[in-house]
């Protein structure tokens, strides 16, 4: 990936049509150990405070938007970004609209808040599930006897199990255990990276 140079980002950017009820602007951000000595541009869309699309040097982009009190990101932190606005391997010929992308983000920021509307929060555990799927869960619970919750990108993950094993093994809460329809469970973590 050829990296872009500071003008030629202004440039790309500035064809970009701000979306209603956005604003957007250039900002310096600095990276390394020594702060204002490395920099790199970013352009961010920002609508009420609750909503961010950033776009930056390098070709990526970042999609952020609060839920409630929560600030929430399309990022897989550690593995990927929300998204890629540049090519990123040599041969990559694919053209990034750069309208499309954010009209791409601004719809799937609409569709995870209609689903953290009727999301339920599983017991316990930092995770939620769209209605219909609890009785999945419990369908999975019972044929295979453990169900694992995982990060999307790096962070602790939960193993919810019938069988009792394994070091630094917790019993679940009665609530967990009430949700998923079986007592006792058992809940191991696991580092996820």
């Amino acid at each position: 990936m050829k990296q872009t140079t500071k003008a030629q980002f202004q440039k790309r950017m500035k064809t970009i049509k701000v979306p209603d009820g956005f604003t957007a602007e250039f900002r310096t951000e600095s990276w390394g150990f020594t702060p204002g000595k490395n920099t790199f541009l970013t352009y961010v869309l920002v609508k009420s405070e609750d909503t961010k699309i950033t776009f930056d040097q390098s070709g990526s982009g970042h999609t952020e938007y609060k839920v409630g009190d929560s600030w929430r990101t399309f990022d897989r932190r550690g593995v990927e970004d929300s998204f890629y606005h540049v090519a990123l391997w040599k041969g990559d010929n694919a053209a990034k609209d750069l309208n499309a992308i954010v009209a791409e983000q601004v719809k799937r920021i609409a569709e995870r808040r209609e689903y953290f509307k009727s999301a339920i929060p599983v017991p316990g555990l930092p995770f939620t599930v769209a209605p219909d799927g609890v009785e999945e869960l419990k369908k999975r619970l019972q044929v295979m006897r453990s169900i694992h919750f995982t990060p999307s990108g790096f962070g602790i993950g939960y193993c919810v199990s019938k069988l009792k094993g394994g070091w630094g093994v917790k019993r679940a809460t009665p609530e967990l255990e009430k949700f998923l329809g079986h007592t006792p469970l058992w809940i191991t973590t696991m580092d996820c990276d």
